[in-house]
């Protein structure tokens, strides 16, 4: 895995310690609830600038979180724009074009001051 700086520095870990991950809603047995636990290799860090994400930002490869989480895949997925100011006209086409029961959030709104606010699809 590969934790955010802060994440790392206020847990104590460097590249190359174990950390275990406990995931929500564990395994329900005649003893109780057991959570579902997996030990995983730090195996970097990263500091993006944002303290949301450097204090609170795990990486993992896509098939270790699918079996940690009980996913049969990925849940959502990020567009990376060449114009990042384009972000909300790019949203609300999205939501326009896409069918089911999405939850279509840009940037602007997602860091947003204030109250949060999205645009969705059915939601």
């Amino acid at each position: 895995m590969v934790l955010g700086g802060e994440l790392a520095r206020a847990l104590g870990v460097r590249q190359g310690d174990a950390v275990t991950m406990i995931a929500p809603g564990g395994q329900v047995t005649p003893a109780g609830v057991v959570p579902r636990l997996k030990q995983m290799t730090v195996v970097g860090t990263f500091d993006s600038g944002h303290f949301e994400y450097d204090s609170g930002l795990v990486l993992m490869h896509v098939e270790d979180a699918a079996r940690l989480f009980r996913l049969e895949g990925p849940t959502g997925v990020r567009l990376k724009l060449k114009d990042l100011h384009q972000a909300r006209e790019v949203a609300a086409q999205l939501s326009t074009t896409i069918t089911g029961e999405f939850l279509i959030r840009d940037w602007t709104r997602q860091n947003r001051t204030g109250s949060p606010r999205c645009s969705s699809k059915n939601a």
